[in-house]
């Protein structure tokens, strides 16, 4: 039985329509994805952060840190060599250039100056929490919010300037994700108690009875067409809030 193309018709958004003799419409997609860890010839590997900095895409893994420049080639430096065998959770660009990279090792959080190829190191040992750091996050006077398995620091002027934990009222200490308002609170999805809010030194909590579907937040999204307006994923839902609401 012979199978013919009918007509072929391309859409506003590039797809192929294909209309057959007998197998009825056909549609052709572009895949949106890239596979880089294809091109770059990567072991296959879990990727917990990555950070795009002038061209070269920093990989955080529960194995090291990985580089790719601009043609997907690893490149190999004195960073890569620190972090080897280090769980990397969160890797960001601070607006100074700084890179920040949160680790599940005894390094905690590395503060790297790519230029001057250096590092500080901010662990127990220079006041950090734990050495467990999952999330950082630049707030917007420039100071570095990052969360650890013992609360969330704040490191402002090369120090660890405050800590927030049960003794302030954070009683999970399993932060997912860190946002801030434009009034400067800031927002802390937690592992199962809700939000946390630290605004002024001080913590409340958003939880069920502030309209959450499920107290684990695993992730919180600034808008960035709307001020003030918060993306709101959590285990069984995805939701919205206005400040505190």
């Amino acid at each position: 039985m012979n199978n013919s193309v009918e007509h072929i018709v391309e859409d506003y958004e590039g797809n192929l329509w294909f209309t057959s003799s007998r197998q009825g419409v056909m549609k052709i997609v572009k895949n949106r994805f890239s596979d880089i860890s294809k091109f770059a010839q990567l072991e296959p590997m879990v990727v917990n952060s990555t950070c795009l900095k002038e061209g070269y895409l920093y990989v955080g893994t529960d194995n090291g840190l990985v580089i790719l420049d601009k043609k997907y080639k690893e490149v190999e430096n004195n960073l890569t060599n620190l972090l080897t065998g280090c769980r990397i959770r969160s890797v960001i660009v601070d607006r100074q250039g700084i890179l920040w990279l949160g680790t599940n090792s005894d390094y905690g959080l590395v503060a790297y100056n790519v230029k001057k190829d250096s590092w500080k190191i901010y662990n127990v040992d220079s006041g950090l929490a734990s050495n467990r750091a999952r999330v950082v996050y630049q707030l917007k006077d420039g100071s570095i919010a990052v969360a650890t398995n013992a609360g969330v620091n704040i490191i402002r002027d090369g120090k660890v300037a405050e800590l927030y934990d049960a003794d302030s009222g954070i009683n999970n200490m399993e932060i997912l994700c860190l946002e801030e308002s434009p009034d400067g609170k800031i927002y802390a999805g937690s592992d199962g108690d809700g939000i946390y809010v630290i605004d002024q030194g001080k913590v409340s909590r958003l939880g069920l009875e502030d309209g959450l579907k499920s107290e684990v937040i695993l992730r919180l999204k600034k808008d960035s067409a709307e001020e003030g307006l918060y993306w709101v994923i959590t285990s069984n839902s995805i939701g919205y809030m206005r400040g505190d609401l």
